[in-house]
């Protein structure tokens, strides 16, 4: 009879055990999950508190694979294109990188004409790698933009915009002029043409007649330029004297 009171109360006793266990459990868990859900609203609050540091760090981030990327193009420094061949492949030597982002900002607007916008984004993204590589890249559109302006006879005006980055400098596009100038030869038609050279005397008074005279030579039809489309690009400049032999007729028997 006693030995059989005694397994009750052990079993009581491990049911009451279990019991305590159980709600231990439970107090634990909840705690638990008490702190875990303060935890997870202060990292909310502190993302909300860091949202525009966020926002700063994956624009740097962006911004140090863009310029690897464009660091990491090879560009050729030794010729320029012909002038005709200025835009061709205008966009090769623009990494995807930096076209997706320019595009992602300038030509989210589906409704905008695609080829204006395209145009400047080519630009804008050659601007861009200019300003990155100002010693190792050169770009083809900013020298014609340049030759545009000294056409138009302002060198301020060439200054001005390539200080904004936009266009080459004066001495890169004076460079490339007489480069060009030196290689793109010109066939001059002898046979079934009409050479005529036009002659005057300099008159600087309207008064006395200078002791000068200046000649040119008209062909019809015009010479032909042979078309090139490199044009060698030379570290030394050469000198006056050697700028006025480039195209320079020869005498021809008629």
């Amino acid at each position: 009879m006693f030995s059989t009171n005694n397994g009750n109360l052990n079993e009581e006793s491990e049911v009451s055990r279990k019991t305590m266990m159980s709600r231990l459990q439970w107090i634990t868990y909840a705690t638990t999950l008490k702190k875990t859900k303060i935890n997870a609203k202060k990292l909310y609050q502190s993302k909300l508190e860091n949202e525009e540091g966020e926002r700063l760090r994956v624009v740097k981030a962006a911004a140090v694979i863009i310029r690897e990327d464009i660091r990491s193009k090879v560009c050729n420094l030794n010729s320029y294109p012909a002038p005709d061949r200025f835009l061709n492949n205008a966009e090769e030597d623009i990494p995807v990188s930096l076209s997706v982002l320019f595009k992602s900002i300038i030509a989210s607007n589906k409704g905008r004409n695609y080829d204006k916008v395209n145009t400047k984004i080519t630009s804008v993204a050659r601007a861009v790698i200019a300003a990155t590589r100002p010693k190792s890249f050169q770009s083809s559109l900013q020298i014609g933009l340049g030759h545009l302006f000294t056409r138009n006879g302002s060198r301020n005006l060439l200054e001005i915009v390539s200080a904004t980055g936009f266009c080459s400098t004066y001495k890169e596009v004076r460079h490339f002029k007489i480069f060009w100038l030196k290689q793109s030869a010109v066939d001059v038609p002898v046979q079934n043409s009409l050479n005529q050279f036009v002659f005057d005397n300099s008159d600087i008074d309207e008064t006395n007649t200078f002791n000068a005279m200046g000649g040119i030579q008209c062909i019809t039809p015009g010479p032909l330029e042979s078309k090139r489309t490199i044009i060698d690009r030379v570290k030394q400049i050469p000198g006056a004297t050697a700028i006025g032999e480039f195209k320079k007729n020869r005498s021809h028997s008629f």
